[in-house]
């Protein structure tokens, strides 16, 4: 069975989508509308002309869950979410 690749990051100019702005005309994270003005906590930085590097993170923490995962499924992650947090308490 192959195996997959992680997702390629785009580079500047081949983003295919619309980039979002806010009022002021700074660019928002397309995942969780940070800009620069109000970036993530803790401070991120730009991955992709409109992706954060906080979701860009996250983005590639769920594709290798996924691709370990024996039945990837929302509930299969919601599980093992919660299996790791409990064990945190």
């Amino acid at each position: 069975m192959p195996t997959k690749q992680p997702p390629k990051l785009a580079t500047k100019g081949e983003v295919t989508h619309k980039v979002r702005l806010d009022r002021d005309g700074y660019v928002r994270c397309r995942v969780c509308s940070c800009t620069e003005r109000e970036p993530c906590d803790p401070p991120c930085s730009w991955a992709e002309e409109d992706l954060c590097s906080l979701c860009a993170s996250a983005v590639d923490a769920l594709f290798h869950w996924e691709s370990g995962a024996h039945r990837p499924s929302w509930a299969a992650l919601r599980r093992d979410v919660a299996r790791l947090l409990g064990g945190m308490r």
